[in-house]
């Protein structure tokens, strides 16, 4: 009778167990309690807008690219500023050449031939070209570190998320063997499942947004070195012109 009882119990086992292994991930989420389905609704979202940001930033950052190597080749094509700047303004500029643009504004802003006979006035106009490049270098890299927060906050979070939703499948299990006082499989195996379901979602979120957030980072730190070099080399050469100009 015994022997029967157990064979009973381990036939019931081996169902729940072939019906687990034959179910679809959104067969599990429906079957999990709402609490849980909440859990995992949230972590999907967040996995969702992590990855949107990830594209928005690959975009962003070849067409950043793009755009600066593009007029880095006409800034040194051996064309004078002049020629250059009249180049710029006929196209759609950013970037790099806005940075130049509000140099030469700058530059073109004052009487020269007054400026040019006073040499304080001449270190000004320096000190005011190098003002208005980094305060046009800072806009235009103003958006490299951005939503990169937000990759931050879902890697770090969205782990605590998913351990919401192992302890909470646990818990459920602990109830339900309480209730039936018995720990066979089909007792146990559904908390557990929305416990283990709720942590491999969360660290599907949680990984891809902690490697994008730092790969992004790295990014962002090697392009603003890049504007910046060009915008320390345009106030080096117009500092040069300045000096050299005399009437």
């Amino acid at each position: 009778m015994q022997n029967a009882t157990q064979n009973t119990e381990l036939g019931q086992d081996q169902i729940i167990a072939t019906n687990l292994h034959q179910t679809s991930l959104l067969d599990m989420i429906s079957a999990t309690d709402n609490i849980s389905k909440l859990i995992m609704l949230v972590l999907i979202a967040m996995s969702l807008i992590s990855w949107a940001v990830v594209v928005i930033k690959f975009l962003y950052y070849r067409e950043f690219k793009k755009c600066f190597n593009n007029f880095n080749s006409l800034f040194w094509s051996g064309l004078d500023l002049e020629q250059i700047r009249q180049e710029v303004i006929r196209s759609r500029y950013s970037g790099a050449a806005t940075v130049f643009i509000a140099a030469m504004n700058e530059y073109k802003s004052l009487d020269n031939r007054a400026v040019y006979r006073d040499p304080l006035m001449k270190l000004s106009l320096k000190q005011r070209i190098e003002q208005v490049t980094s305060i046009a270098r800072d806009q235009e890299t103003q958006e490299l570190n951005q939503y990169l927060g937000i990759l931050s906050s879902i890697g770090s979070s969205a782990t605590f998320v998913g351990l919401l939703g192992t302890v909470w499948g646990i818990m459920c299990s602990f109830r339900a063997i309480a209730a039936s006082q018995n720990t066979s499989l089909a007792v146990v195996a559904p908390g557990i499942a929305d416990a283990l379901l709720a942590t491999a979602i969360a660290l599907c979120s949680a990984i891809p947004a902690v490697i994008f957030a730092n790969y992004f980072s790295i990014k962002s730190n090697a392009l603003y070195c890049l504007f910046d070099d060009f915008t320390r080399q345009l106030n080096s050469i117009m500092s040069k012109i300045i000096d050299e100009e005399e009437f």
